[in-house]
């Protein structure tokens, strides 16, 4: 039985296909056979009867008999050859095709199998047998042999459509886990339904790996709960971020203005202490210019677009320097060359955050901050000796939004199509971003 695939579009009909076949290549021969031994007849014995004398005529029969014979062995010799022929330019398709369909199978990760249900015969195809790194002398005579290299959790599942399959014709369509012959174990699609053979009920089917697949439906679902989580918290940061200025206008800003305000007030009430009270309120307007000017400065430091990131870092560095108990220092080994513009925002944030995390959890004396190139990379470093974290821990809360400090950072290094690495021991933290830059 020639191995059939699983979308084959074989019907019962089919089964008289050899049948026919044999049919007509029997006409092709038995009617020129017929047309030139009725026109010969006839043509021969007119000749005979209007051209040869009665006293030849037995002699006539003799040599139109042996012309016949003469004719017709030509005739059927030359047929004969034409259909064989014909069969050598079928049998070549057809070797073709089988070399092809074995070919399509290889590529697509894909084995068949057949099976009939007369006499139970099961062929597995070797694309199959290759697929599940299995010697073909130990696949059994059974379809349920796929039972057993299929894991355990996912064998009932398997088994129930299987027997729906043999028992009532249902087709079937299921994904599974299969374990290889050499322990490796993959995910594959089988496929099957029953046809009708001219032999009896017949079972194909086909079995593909679909493991690359699945593995990336997986990726995706997994960035899929990503950037929801990170949709998420970025929403829970920008309301966060608004209550903060809202609550910096209200609480300093509002209140400075409201104090200047009155000043001015009591300076039109008493002309006479009008020029103290006006010194008194532009002091207060140069604390609000300065107070102003660092809420501007946190948002984003206008070095960053006029200067770039590596005069905008130090300017953080500095000031953290300052503000900070920790040693706070920045070091370029860039020298005069400069970042990409596309660079410079996630340059300058990453290395902000890994900086106010290493102040705010790492209880850090000592911070470098880094930055330097190795071949077509960027490398932002940021160096803490403080208590250290539990990387994998950490990340896994942010992603549950407990945090977005690992997340973002790693999101921003990864939009810039680089990628961010932590790693974290006590006295010893390093936060490293490894961002693309083009050749020089």
């Amino acid at each position: 039985m020639a191995l059939v695939g699983a979308d084959s579009q074989r019907t019962p009909g089919d089964a008289n296909t050899p049948r026919s076949s044999s049919t007509h290549a029997a006409l092709r021969v038995a009617l020129p056979y017929l047309l030139l031994a009725v026109t010969w007849i006839l043509i021969s014995d007119a000749v005979v009867e209007e051209f040869v004398p009665v006293r030849l005529a037995d002699e006539a029969q003799s040599v139109k008999g042996l012309f016949f014979v003469v004719l017709s062995s030509l005739l059927v010799l030359y047929l004969v050859q034409r259909m064989d022929a014909a069969h050598r330019r079928t049998a070549n398709t057809v070797e073709r095709t089988r070399e092809q369909l074995q070919l399509a199978q290889t590529v697509a990760r894909l084995g068949s199998w057949t099976a009939t249900g007369a006499t139970d015969e099961v062929r597995w195809s070797r694309q199959l047998a290759e697929l599940l790194a299995f010697d073909p002398s130990r696949m059994r005579d059974d379809v349920r042999w796929l039972l057993s290299c299929t894991a355990e959790s996912d064998r009932p599942r398997l088994r129930e459509a299987l027997d729906r399959l043999i028992e009532s014709d249902e087709a079937v369509d299921t994904e599974v886990r299969m374990v290889r012959g050499d322990g490796e174990q993959i995910w594959v699609q089988i496929r099957a339904r029953s046809l009708i053979d001219e032999e009896g009920p017949l079972l194909v089917g086909t079995v593909q790996d679909v493991t690359a697949e699945r593995h990336a439906k997986e990726q995706l679902e997994e960035q899929a709960g990503r950037l929801e989580s990170l949709s998420r918290q970025l929403l829970e940061a920008q309301e966060s971020e608004r209550r903060l200025i809202s609550t910096e206008l209200h609480d300093q800003i509002g209140q400075m203005l409201t104090l200047i305000d009155l000043i001015l007030q009591r300076a039109c009430e008493s002309p006479d202490q009008a020029p103290a009270l006006v010194g008194e309120a532009l002091e207060h307007l140069g604390d609000l210019h300065e107070r102003v000017r660092a809420i501007s400065l946190d948002l984003r430091p206008q070095l960053l677009d006029d200067l770039g990131p590596v005069s905008a870092l130090r300017w953080l560095t500095e000031r953290q320097d300052r503000a900070a108990p920790a040693v706070v220092r920045l070091r370029s080994e860039l020298g005069d060359e400069e970042i990409p513009p596309a660079l410079h925002v996630a340059c300058y944030r990453i290395a902000q955050e890994a900086l106010t995390n290493a102040l705010r959890h790492g209880e850090a004396t000592h911070i470098d901050v880094v930055l330097r190139r190795s071949g077509h990379e960027l490398f932002i470093e940021v160096h803490d000796d403080g208590c250290g974290f539990d990387v994998a821990g950490s990340m896994r809360r942010a992603e549950d939004g407990d945090s977005l400090g690992l997340v973002s950072m790693r999101e921003r290094a990864e939009l810039a199509d680089g990628r961010l690495v932590v790693e974290s021991a006590p006295g010893r933290t390093t936060v490293r971003a490894e961002l693309p830059m083009a050749p020089a």
